[in-house]
């Protein structure tokens, strides 16, 4: 979230001013556009834990169990 924050702050910027002629303004967001990458592509990878896709069922004690899908 933070990568794509800064790059957006680029953009904007860009609008009014041309901030890549900087050498380092370039180089943070060529650094921030592959942490934004590199945060998709683990996103895409991370295994999703049964109670994201169903909700978890408060039984009579109280305790949360989740259901068995299949």
């Amino acid at each position: 979230m933070a990568a794509a924050a800064v790059l957006g702050a680029f953009l904007v910027e860009g609008f009014a001013d041309y901030p890549l002629r900087n050498p380092l303004s370039r180089t943070t967001v060529w650094l921030m556009l592959g942490w934004a990458l590199a945060g998709y592509r683990v996103l895409q990878r991370s295994p999703r834990p049964p109670s994201a896709e169903q909700p978890a069922q408060v039984g009579a004690a109280g305790a949360a169990t989740v259901s068995a899908v299949g």
